[in-house]
């Protein structure tokens, strides 16, 4: 286990190209807040996509936002409002990242480098910690930090077992500055431990002190025992790898055609809306109102009383309209009626 900062002296030829397993660790996309602060809740709250945080404590307030650090995009998380219970199972997960299992399994056994920027207005130890597809096995390390931008790489063999299969669940769990002071605290740092540990009784409980923030940028995790620089990669592929798990349909127009579709019986009418990408897994819906969409048909305009995905795919989804009375068979086209309108296809892991 080595903890230094960044070595961008050489770079392993071989690795070049794809060699960062993290999606989105630029913080460049952010399709459901466009850049808007959010509270961070006690469910999963998207900072960035793929970049996640957790509030359990039902105490102060933590605030996340796409923001800067230097020349890249970042994901912030600010104590607006101190915490103050992080004992028993209370935490403020800090910012975490799931790498799906088959994009990370073949590094089973193998030394990985994890390395970022991160900048904070305090100084102390930053916990950093990855754990395995079940979290029953976890490995954190204190990461000395001082206020200012920090360079940090942590390099670190992942056991045999740690990803389990060759698949599209979780492989991992990526997690930087949790707080907790009990449950998930171990005394160990620098090996692997049994148990769902996050954070060490060394770590700094940051999230304690109003005002205070962790700014994180360029996360990278690669084979090998050297952070090299970070991979940055254009915003449309970064994109595109996203939208595998989130996709954003915001139609910022009214009479935005969704889909043709037609009517099943008198009130149900079916069509496939087609996505950007291949989804991870069948995607679950939401969408702004049902106020914002209709759908035309020989009998007029209707407004939809029920929106669902009635068949889910992964590529073309089919999704359900139901409306007032119409005739069943007839062919029908769904838009959107106002500028707010959208929906979000969701097959997060």
């Amino acid at each position: 286990m080595a903890v230094s900062t960044i070595d961008n002296n050489g770079v392993n030829l071989g690795q070049l190209g794809n060699r960062n397993m993290i999606i989105n660790g630029g913080m460049q996309v952010d399709q459901r807040n466009g850049g808007a602060a959010v509270t961070v809740g006690s469910s999963n709250t998207f900072v960035a996509d793929r970049i996640v945080s957790r509030n359990s404590t039902a105490t102060g307030t933590i605030t996340g936002q796409q923001s800067t650090l230097g020349n890249s995009k970042s994901a912030k998380l600010t104590a607006t409002a101190a915490v103050t219970d992080l004992t028993a199972v209370a935490f403020v997960h800090g910012l975490f990242t799931l790498p799906e299992a088959q994009d990370v399994y073949h590094l089973n056994g193998q030394t990985v480098t994890l390395s970022f920027v991160v900048e904070t207005n305090w100084t102390g130890n930053l916990p950093v910690n990855i754990r395995s597809h079940d979290d029953a096995r976890s490995y954190v390390v204190d990461a000395a930090v001082v206020s200012g931008i920090n360079n940090v790489s942590v390099s670190l063999t992942l056991e045999a077992a740690t990803v389990d299969a060759i698949d599209n669940g979780k492989g991992l769990t990526i997690t930087i500055g949790f707080n907790n002071e009990a449950t998930y605290q171990t005394a160990t740092t620098g090996a692997w431990v049994a148990g769902n540990k996050l954070t060490s009784t060394s770590s700094t409980q940051w999230a304690k002190t109003t005002g205070n923030f962790i700014n994180i940028t360029n996360l990278q995790l690669e084979a090998g025992d050297t952070a090299t620089p970070f991979e940055h990669r254009s915003y449309g592929d970064e994109l595109a790898r996203c939208q595998r798990y989130f996709n954003n349909l915001t139609y910022g127009v009214s009479n935005s055609a969704l889909f043709v579709g037609a009517y099943y019986n008198t009130i149900s009418l079916y069509g496939n809306i087609s996505l950007p990408t291949t989804m991870r897994v069948s995607p679950s819906l939401t969408y702004s109102a049902l106020a914002d969409f209709k759908a035309l048909s020989n009998g007029g305009s209707q407004p939809p009383t029920l929106i669902v995905v009635s068949a889910h795919g992964t590529e073309r989804p089919e999704i359900q309209f139901n409306t007032s009375a119409r005739t069943a068979g007839h062919a029908v086209f769904t838009r959107t009626s106002n500028t707010s309108a959208w929906m979000h296809l969701d097959a997060e892991l």
